[in-house]
């Protein structure tokens, strides 16, 4: 292109502050003066042709300015303040444990993480499906065959000082990089992959909680993006099976009194009911807000892979947070090895990879505005 295009796209992307639209509104305009040109008449020397396709998408300000109105830094402030929130109320609660010093230093890890993964595009995201996937089920391997250690409650990898839970650790990489892979060649081997090592991990442990938590947000998200119908068949039969399994499980072994050495963990929320009866009714409050924001949002989103990636990470929030809170009221059977509370029990890889999904989430709303995106000639 000639320097009057040039300078025509600089006069247009001047007019938007949202810095992160102005590579699509130039890959946009550019796609637009190609298209003009390739439909000109041949016989027409090659710089007029683009003046005219440049004159036929009209006044470079005012199509700033209409884009300007358009594509803005959309921050969903209702789901950062609730989880805020959330976060807080889990660090005081843990605070009244002696506790408080550590999980502040998860916290910071974890918004760190957050806000790191929120400044990342969607599309970069879609393209490193593949190598988030085998990095995943690496770490899995690694964790499962050589390195890790297993213990009542589940698998551990020893990094450094910190013991890492696995199943924490892989649940919100392996979401985010099946709905980059739907519909794309060998999604069907990489889903039946990540089926295996969560089977594997369930049958090791006994613990099918977290892994029924897996299995219902991956059969969301295969019905959301219309998966073929043996895929939904296969994760609405295990979801249905190991849901029975787990609530068998709990009802045989369910217990009402928290253990002692686990109340800052899976029994969190009975604590704060014994001795913080407002907490614990901020927490319920707060966290049902929050599930609601996440819906919210993914709702509000365009294109199917932002969507898809939304309702699979809100559904993984959703499921856990009311699992914690219907068991924690005594609507369903307290697990012999409680229930994990998002955001509020202890445990570094569960705050990290929520705050993670947090901002995968606002990341995915601030340039929702920026799918599809269409600059249309004036007439």
């Amino acid at each position: 292109m000639n320097q009057s295009a040039n300078q025509f796209i600089e006069k247009v992307t001047a007019q938007i502050s949202f810095c992160e639209a102005h590579e699509e509104v130039i890959l946009e305009l550019r796609s637009h003066i190609q298209d003009t040109l390739a439909a000109a008449d041949p016989l027409l020397p090659e710089a007029g042709s683009e003046q005219r396709a440049i004159e036929k998408l009209g006044d470079a300000e005012e199509i700033g300015q209409r884009l300007n109105l358009i594509h803005r830094d959309q921050t969903h402030w209702p789901l950062v303040i609730s989880s805020g929130l959330l976060v807080l109320l889990g660090w005081y609660s843990l605070s009244t444990l002696n506790l408080g010093w550590s999980t502040g230093l998860w916290i910071a890890l974890g918004l760190s993480a957050g806000g790191l993964l929120s400044r990342v595009r969607p599309g970069r995201l879609k393209s490193a499906s593949w190598p988030v996937f085998i990095a995943s089920m690496g770490v899995f391997a690694l964790a499962y065959r050589w390195l890790g250690v297993a213990a009542a409650d589940g698998l551990y990898l020893p990094v450094g000082p910190l013991n890492v839970n696995v199943a924490h650790l892989l649940l919100v990489p392996i979401l985010v990089s099946l709905a980059g892979l739907i519909g794309r060649q060998f999604f069907a081997a990489a889903l039946l992959t990540s089926l295996f090592a969560v089977l594997g991990l369930t049958l090791l442990f006994n613990s099918p909680s977290v892994f029924i938590y897996y299995f219902v947000s991956v059969l969301i998200m295969l019905v959301w993006a219309k998966a073929a119908k043996w895929m939904i068949g296969v994760f609405g039969f295990l979801t249905a099976t190991f849901a029975w399994h787990g609530w068998r499980t709990a009802v045989a072994m369910a217990t009402a009194a928290p253990a002692e050495e686990n109340r800052h963990t899976d029994f969190i929320l009975q604590h704060l009911q014994s001795h913080f009866p407002l907490l614990a009714t901020g927490v319920l409050i707060i966290g049902g807000w929050m599930a609601l924001q996440c819906w919210f949002l993914s709702l509000k989103l365009k294109g199917d892979y932002p969507r898809t990636l939304a309702v699979g990470l809100s559904t993984l929030f959703t499921i856990n947070f009311a699992h914690s809170a219907l068991t924690g009221l005594g609507v369903l059977p307290m697990p012999v090895n409680g229930v994990t509370v998002p955001l509020v029990s202890y445990g570094g890889t569960m705050l990290v990879g929520y705050l993670s999904l947090i901002g995968i989430l606002v990341g995915l709303y601030r340039r929702k505005s920026l799918v599809g995106l269409s600059v249309k000639p004036a007439p």
